[in-house]
């Protein structure tokens, strides 16, 4: 959300000679997408969190398998995007503007080449991203089976990242609130991984042969729930 605020966004995107030249004007373009990368691996980091708090009492099933690997590809198509979007598309810009007429209808159409490929490599992020987020909530939901609070808002904010994605490869970037409403209910599916309980101790049972009681097995906690005292 912070990116998005930091990234040039004054012109309408889809008004390409504007944008284009609002771009190459940008003093803060390259760190700008370098904290909108950082940003998309923290999430897959915590993807990956979740995925060993959800498998910390019992063997990975299908679903939790398909949602590891699909953080991982979230990851690096993310990372595909950032290279068309931060620095394929940063010079292409500049090579326009800085061209002489002659040449620059030609540099202007391989910018707008660009920010094609770029509404390609953001639409297939976010729709993967969005699969990656139903895979976990519906693991959350398994997990503590109930249809709970964090597991709706993962499953509404999948939804949401999938339609933009959609829409995003459809018509481009046209300036919408879905992403940040998708990025609170995805913070609130966040906060049911704090809430995962842990598995409670086994009570003592007593040996048939010598008639004593066994040791029980203490509860497993996540590293994060793990008591200090």
């Amino acid at each position: 959300m912070i990116t998005a605020v930091l990234h040039p966004h004054r012109e309408d995107p889809n008004d390409h000679a504007r944008v284009f030249t609002e771009y190459a004007a940008s003093h803060t373009w390259e760190w700008v997408h370098d904290l909108q990368y950082l940003a998309a691996a923290m999430v897959a980091a915590g993807f990956v969190a979740l995925y060993h708090a959800l498998t910390q009492h019992r063997p990975p099933n299908l679903l939790t398998r398909l949602g590891l690997a699909g953080a991982a590809v979230t990851t690096a198509v993310i990372g595909v995007n950032m290279a068309v979007d931060g620095v394929a598309l940063r010079h292409a810009v500049q090579a326009w503007v800085n061209a002489p007429p002659d040449q620059r209808p030609e540099r202007f159409a391989a910018a707008e080449a660009i920010r094609w490929l770029e509404w390609g490599a953001n639409s297939l992020f976010l729709m993967q991203f969005g699969a990656t987020a139903a895979l976990f909530a519906i693991s959350l939901a398994r997990h503590t089976k109930k249809l709970n609070v964090p597991a709706v808002a993962g499953l509404a904010a999948a939804a949401l990242l999938i339609v933009n994605g959609y829409h995003v490869g459809a018509t481009g970037f046209v300036p919408t609130r879905l992403p940040l409403l998708a990025a609170a209910l995805f913070l609130v599916m966040s906060w049911g991984v704090f809430r995962l309980r842990p598995v409670t101790s086994q009570p003592a049972a007593t040996s048939p042969s010598t008639g004593a009681s066994a040791t029980a097995r203490p509860a497993r906690w996540p590293i994060w729930q793990r008591p200090t005292g």
